[in-house]
């Protein structure tokens, strides 16, 4: 326990006396001192994040989003990862932060650009009665009157819908099943029974059934879609942080390709074994996308 606190404390030096650092980044209009304030608070919750020699790195970068961490702005989240590498012939770990960007930091960029944006789920209730139509042609039209009733988990949801406008041109539709929207997620993974990669669903899709967090990651997926159609300053911006830090984005066409940061991811691609979210790490995500749907 005096280990522990005393890493906390140290963590929460180092933090603040990277202050002025921060606030170099951080956009004119930002409070430097909420900023710090939610970054020591995320670290209080999950003190394997005081453990990673990347947290002033990462937190800098969000800052420099312009994001908020954690709370209830659900913008960004930072996660520990025991991060598994081969040094000579020996396996070694590490703990990393890597930053997860949510729905609502998309959001939070295509508004800051001057575009309004509506996403939504449909359920197969409300499709069976009706309650949705996609008309194409030469304009496309949604017609939703959504039920809000229950929650909108994996086996009642059917689809996903985005529009985005701005900039004083046609708006962006974007209208995505259910299974349209999970093989864009799915990402290259290691089966260490096969020893080879496969493409499969990270744990935040799956991993114990976690039927809110699912809805919500339908959300994501479905506007770094649409984000690609309407600004590649932005999709370039967030793509460095969803998987795809060596691959920038070059063209605006959909791709069946859409990696997440919500799966872990190595840097030599060798016999390397994923760590799965911890308990403590799906609560906490949990509970704010719990909080976030009511």
């Amino acid at each position: 326990m005096t280990k522990e606190l005393s890493t906390l404390e140290q963590t929460k030096k180092q933090i603040f006396s990277a202050e002025k650092a921060i606030k170099a980044v951080l956009p004119k209009n930002f409070d430097v001192n909420k900023f710090m304030a939610t970054l020591w608070l995320e670290v209080q919750k999950n003190p394997e994040l005081a453990k990673c020699d990347n947290l002033l790195e990462i937190a800098k970068d969000v800052a420099s989003f312009g994001l908020i961490i954690g709370g209830a702005a659900h913008q960004a989240y930072l996660i520990p990862y025991n991060k598994k590498f081969k040094d000579g012939n020996n396996w070694k770990s590490k703990m990393i932060a890597q930053l997860i960007i949510g729905y609502k930091g998309y959001i939070t960029k295509l508004e800051e650009a001057g575009y309004a944006i509506e996403v939504e789920l449909v359920t197969k209730k409300e499709v069976e009665e009706g309650r949705f139509e996609e008309i194409r042609g030469s304009e496309t039209k949604i017609m939703h009157r959504p039920i809000r009733e229950g929650i909108r988990d994996r086996d009642n949801i059917a689809l996903a819908y985005c529009i985005i406008k701005g900039n004083g041109s046609s708006p962006v539709i974007s209208v995505l099943s259910k299974e349209e929207i999970e093989e864009m997620a799915k990402t290259d993974q290691y089966n260490t029974a096969t020893k080879q990669k496969e493409k499969k669903l990270g744990n935040v899709w799956t991993q114990n059934q976690r039927l809110t967090d699912y809805g919500q990651m339908c959300i994501k997926t479905l506007i770094r879609n649409c984000v690609k159609k309407v600004n590649l300053r932005i999709a370039n911006e967030m793509s460095a942080y969803e998987g795809e830090k060596e691959k920038e984005i070059i063209d605006i066409t959909p791709i069946s390709k859409t990696a997440n940061l919500e799966s872990m991811t190595f840097d030599n691609g060798k016999s390397l074994v994923e760590e799965p979210l911890t308990p403590a790490e799906i609560a906490e995500i949990e509970k704010g996308e719990s909080k976030n749907d009511n």
